[in-house]
């Protein structure tokens, strides 16, 4: 029995070493994390009744690659590409705070001039009393150095889905 027990760790020996020398090696790989934001606003369109607003942001973002200082360059990076935030913006939690109230903002007419002339062409045939943006920011790839994100908007009026498009950012890692 003794002998037989001993075969075996012989035998699983090198298995255990290959796996604890490839551990070692760093990471090739990088770690992904997920976040998510909504927000909720509305406006009063010309006729008095209110248009609902809601813009839900989900992202997958590197959370760990190789060593601190390689991680924070890779979510710096993650944030001006993928976020659109300053390049100095280092906290990706605080960059999709700033992207989620950047599209919130896009979608209002809080800043529009009333006072600009209205062709009635420029109305939309369709009275819209509820828009929901849906972006989605999730990892397709991420191997041989390269880590690439889809960004899927859905575009949504009065519950209709009126829009879907994709956008695609591959960041290299090796550079």
């Amino acid at each position: 029995m003794n002998l037989k027990k001993f075969l075996y760790a012989l035998i699983s020996l090198p298995l255990l070493m290959s796996i604890a020398l490839s551990s070692c090696e760093g990471k090739s790989e990088v770690s992904l994390s997920n976040d998510s934001i909504s927000m909720l606003d509305s406006f009063k369109k010309s006729n008095g009744e209110l248009c609902k607003l809601k813009t839900t942001v989900v992202i997958s973002f590197p959370k760990e690659y190789k060593d601190k200082g390689t991680t924070q360059k890779l979510q710096q990076l993650y944030n001006a590409v993928v976020l659109n935030s300053s390049e100095n913006v280092k906290d990706t939690k605080k960059a999709l705070n700033v992207f989620a109230k950047s599209l919130m903002m896009q979608n209002s007419t809080e800043d529009d001039d009333t006072n600009t002339p209205v062709n009635e062409e420029d109305f939309d045939q369709i009275d819209i009393d509820n828009f929901e943006l849906n972006v989605k920011i999730s990892n397709v790839y991420n191997n041989n150095d390269l880590l690439t994100f889809c960004r899927e908007d859905i575009v949504k009026k009065n519950d209709q889905i009126t829009s879907v498009t994709h956008h695609y950012v591959t960041i290299d890692l090796f550079r």
